[in-house]
């Protein structure tokens, strides 16, 4: 699991609503400053970091685990970069 920094700026928190049961994990969009994702049997960090094009280690669960609203930390991205390709993963 990463740590918790806050005054890293390598490091980003992501505030994201799961949809279950899903046919297929993807990425929905974005929705006001929540990013919607909907899941069936992957984790949550393999459907992000597929379209984030990065390792899902470097994506931990750091509030909401067994919860539909959860928060994430995303290593390496700054929110700009997450926004810009959670956008093109959604529109594509």
């Amino acid at each position: 699991m990463l740590p918790r920094s806050r005054r890293n700026p390598a490091q980003t928190t992501l505030n994201v609503r799961l949809t279950p049961h899903a046919a297929r994990g993807q990425v929905v969009g974005w929705s006001d400053d929540v990013l919607r994702l909907r899941v069936c049997a992957p984790p949550l960090a393999k459907v992000l970091a597929t379209a984030l094009s990065i390792p899902a280690g470097r994506i931990a669960v750091v509030r909401g685990l067994r919860d539909r609203n959860k928060q994430v930390v995303v290593e390496g991205l700054t929110r700009a970069q997450i926004r810009e390709r959670i956008d093109a993963a959604s529109s594509g």
